[in-house]
Order: C-alpha cells, then sequence, then structure tokens
C-alpha cells in the first residue's frame, strides 16, 4: 500500500527546488505587508464609521483582502493557498469596486456604479459586503488550524483517484473532446449537477494539465492545457450569455501554473502571453460583449457587434456602460436586500424552502421545482417579470450574507457565513490538494473549490451545488480506483497487487 507523501515531506522539497537565497526574503515582505495592511483595514473601517463614510469602509474592506492575501502567498511554498485565498481576492475586487463607485457618487459617472442602489441603505449594504467577506475567510482557517474542529473534517471521505503522468495527457484531451461534444446535444434536465459537472471539463482539464506541466513538466501537458484554455474561451465568446464563461478557462490555465510552480515564475513564461492578450481583450470589451449578448444570438454575427462597438454610445443604458470595474460592485443588491427587510421583516428561512428538496435527484422527481432564488429576488425588487412560459426575465443574486440578513438579521450572517467558511475548509481537507499533486479528481474538485471564492455574487443555492459536486468527484475518485485495480489483475501480471492510498 503506497502512502501519500506528508506535507512536510513536499514543503521541504519545495524548499530545496526555491533554492538559497530566494523565497524567505519575499515572504517576509508579504508578512510584514500583510500586518501594515491589517492595521490600515482596522483604521479605514473606524474612521469609516465614525464619519459614515461609505468608501473608507469599504476601503476598510479591500486592505483586510490584501492582507488575507499576503499571508496566504508568503506561504505559497508551503502550500498555503486555498479558497479563502482566493475568496480573499474576490473580497478585495469587490471592495476595490465599492471603493470607486462610491468615489464617484456625485460625479458624471454615476450611473455606471448606481443602478438600482437604495439611498437609505447604502451603509447596510457595505456593512454586509464587509461582513460577507472577512467572517467566512476566519471559519475557513479556524477549521484548518484548530485540532477539535479539524477532526469533524476529517471525518469525511476522501476525494481520492490517482492517473499516471503518461496517461494524464490522452486522458485529459479526449475528456475536453467528449465534453465539447456533448454541447452539440442539449443535456437532459434530469442530469441536474451531473450535466453542470461535464459541461466544466475542459475547466478542469486545463487546471489540471497547467499544474502537471508546471511542477512536474509531464511532456505535452503545458500545451495542451493552453489549447484547451484558448478554445473553451472562443466557444465562450461565439455562445455564452454570461461573461464570466469567456474568463474563466484563462482562469484555470493561469491558476494551474501557478500552483504548480508555487511562485510567480510562470507569469513571466511564453505561454502566459496569449493569456495576457485574451485578458486584455477581454476588459476592453467587457461594456461591448455584454450589449451584443442581448442584441445577438451568438456566433460571428456577435464579434461582429463587439468589434463594431467598443465604447458605450452615450445614449446607451447604464446597464450597458458597465465597466469590469463597476461589475464587480455588491451594494446594489445587498441596499434593495435592506429595503425588503425594511418592507416586509426578515423571512425567517422562506427563501430557503428548498434545502427540503434539493438533494433529490431530478431523474426521480422530473416534477421538482426549480431552484432560482435569484428570479425571485429579481421579480421582487421590480428587475424582472415571469414570462408566458414560466421562465424569468432576469435574475440578481442576493449574496451569502444578503440572503442571510433577509432572513435571520446579522445573527444570521455571523453564524451562516462562519458555516459556509467551515463547510468551504472541511471539503478542501479531503482533497489531498497539496500532499497529492497526482490525485487528479482531487485536485479538479481543490479548483473548483478555489475558483468559488473568486464570484462573491453567489446565494446560498451554491451550498447545494458544492456538497453535489463532492459527491460526484467521490464518486469519480471511486471508478478510477476501481479501473486501475482491474488493470493491475488483468493476466500476465505479476508481483503485488498495489493499492492506492485513499
Amino acid at each position: 500500500m503506497s502512502a501519500a507523501p506528508s506535507v512536510h515531506a513536499v514543503a521541504a522539497s519545495a524548499a530545496r527546488r526555491a533554492g538559497p537565497g530566494r523565497g524567505p526574503t519575499a515572504a517576509r515582505v508579504l508578512r510584514s505587508g500583510a500586518v501594515l495592511a491589517f492595521g490600515a483595514a482596522a483604521l479605514a473601517f473606524t474612521l469609516g464609521v465614525v464619519n459614515q463614510s461609505l468608501a473608507t469602509v469599504s476601503l476598510a474592506g479591500l486592505f483586510a483582502g490584501l492582507a488575507f492575501i499576503g499571508q496566504d502567498v508568503a506561504r505559497i511554498r508551503r502550500g498555503g493557498l486555498s479558497p479563502a485565498t482566493f475568496y480573499a481576492l474576490g473580497f478585495a475586487a469587490t471592495s476595490l469596486g465599492n471603493v470607486a463607485a462610491f468615489m464617484n457618487e456625485d460625479g458624471p459617472r454615476r450611473a455606471t456604479y448606481f443602478l438600482y442602489s437604495v439611498e437609505s441603505q447604502l451603509m447596510l449594504a457595505t456593512m454586509l459586503s464587509l461582513a460577507g467577506g472577512v467572517i467566512p475567510i476566519l471559519a475557513f482557517r479556524a477549521v484548518l488550524r484548530e485540532p477539535a474542529i479539524r477532526m469533524w473534517a476529517d471525518m469525511l471521505p476522501t476525494v481520492i483517484g490517482r492517473v499516471r503522468d503518461r496517461q494524464l495527457v490522452f486522458g485529459a484531451v479526449a475528456l475536453t473532446l467528449l465534453s465539447f461534444a456533448s454541447r452539440l446535444v442539449p443535456a437532459p434536465a434530469a442530469l441536474g449537477t451531473v450535466s453542470f459537472f461535464y459541461l466544466q471539463i475542459p475547466l478542469f482539464a486545463t487546471f489540471v494539465l497547467a499544474r502537471a506541466g508546471a511542477q512536474r513538466r509531464v511532456p505535452y501537458a503545458m500545451p495542451a492545457a493552453l489549447v484547451i484554455a484558448l478554445l473553451e474561451a472562443a466557444r465562450a465568446v461565439l455562445q455564452s450569455y454570461l461573461r464570466i464563461e469567456i474568463v474563466a478557462p484563462l482562469f484555470a490555465f493561469a491558476t494551474g501554473a501557478l500552483i504548480g510552480a508555487r511562485s510567480t515564475r510562470p507569469l513571466r513564461s511564453i505561454w502566459f502571453i496569449p493569456i495576457y492578450v485574451a485578458g486584455a481583450a477581454f476588459i476592453i470589451g467587457f461594456g461591448a460583449f455584454g450589449e451584443a449578448r442581448t442584441q445577438t444570438s451568438g456566433g460571428v454575427e456577435r464579434i461582429s457587434a463587439v468589434y463594431a462597438r467598443t465604447e458605450p454610445a452615450p445614449e446607451a443604458a447604464p446597464a450597458s456602460q458597465q465597466t469590469l470595474l463597476s461589475r464587480l460592485t455588491s451594494f446594489n443588491q445587498l441596499s434593495q436586500v435592506g429595503r425588503v427587510v425594511e418592507e416586509d421583516g426578515f423571512l425567517g428561512g422562506e427563501t430557503l424552502e428548498y434545502l427540503a428538496y434539493a438533494f433529490v435527484p431530478r431523474a426521480l422527481w422530473p416534477e421538482k421545482p426549480l431552484i432560482a432564488k435569484g428570479s425571485w429576488f429579481a421579480v421582487r425588487i421590480g428587475l424582472a417579470y415571469r414570462r408566458a412560459d414560466g421562465r424569468y426575465s432576469n435574475s440578481v443574486n442576493m449574496t451569502i450574507p444578503g440572503e442571510l440578513y433577509l432572513n435571520f438579521g446579522w445573527f444570521g450572517v455571523v453564524a451562516g457565513c462562519s458555516i459556509f467558511g467551515g463547510l468551504l475548509a472541511a471539503l478542501w481537507t479531503r482533497t489531498r490538494f497539496w500532499t497529492d499533486p497526482t490525485n487528479v479528481p482531487g485536485g479538479a474538485f481543490g479548483f473548483y473549490l478555489l475558483s468559488l471564492g473568486v464570484g462573491l455574487g453567489a446565494d446560498l443555492q451554491i451550498i447545494v451545488t458544492v456538497i453535489a459536486m463532492y459527491l460526484i468527484f467521490l464518486a469519480v475518485g471511486a471508478g478510477l480506483r476501481t479501473v486501475a485495480g482491474v488493470r493491475e489483475r488483468a493476466p500476465g501480471k505479476t508481483g503485488p497487487l498495489r493499492r492506492h492510498a485513499a
């Protein structure tokens, strides 16, 4: 039986690769910078509350997010990066968007940021955004560091299934082609999260290959990862409605390469040139694509529409004038949450009734109600309507702290955000992400958890998807272990049977 290498062995190996005189100085600078950033966050929060300055309170969130990131990046060679790191990145980005908005509150670009905000609820919205960013990160760290809490996480099954390096590239490319082909046929609604899983295979393949190429120099892994990422991004440009799907494969490639190298070295490699070009095009054309997706059905016509208008027309609606920075803001929907509570009171769990049936497979219950609380919220605040076919014209995510506050007030925000952060930490421990790099399903599930943190716009129904994805990855890992066991029992093989550690 082969056991996975210990975290100490992996850390020692990484330190040897770093070489003498490299790494520790940068780590000390990052740790010192994190301490200063935490101090700046505390000062900004105090001044913001005293002066009732929305921009200053939001600035506290930006400093806090950067401080969390700095602490984790300082430990990158020892496996310091985690979903909490990327959650802090999303938190910092959201706070930056809020700062920019409040600094333009009385300026000519106000309409770009303030789309449907409620003026009287902006301070509440800013405080909810701050709590929703800080509390899950603290809870995540508590689960990893406190043995009394960690033992509960260790009771969960581990996602594990190893793939040999010589089989990795062929298997990843084959599964990606299968995923691309499956998009030609509409996925059965009864498959639910399973459909979502196989549609995400190009992202999982990109991450796993980029990590293997940067970490273990697996032949052809890096170019295969880059090609898959660019093809998936191109497909999203032509077919997807959500803009996040365009940049997601670029994120998967960059994250895989950086985590595999455990340093920023890949950022200077030739492999990142297409990523930089595609990323710049995404930022420049963000607003234009947002308008083109509503005016065209997709394909080349969409590209032509984006190319024809890279700058918003003066008479364009505020939503079409949005930039990437303005899209990061959270106060519009959070201030609407405050308005709904002011008018209706706390809902006491009314938006969470789907938890009673969410895990019943749609194959067993074809008429299971669609979980679309974002659509309900959009209708409630007057930004959507129900079409004749029963579908909704729009969806607005309440965000996790927003939905918790809408139902249970500040107690719900503190308790719910703590549970959410703890759940992510518990599942993260089940991936063996840093101690077992050949564990492909564990690494892919780890990437899924990492990617959750970047987008803070989700509401509580994301928890259902996360748990369902965990169960799917457990099944995938079990399948890989079964296939490996059968292969090793094939006729003509001699020697002891090798079992993968679980």
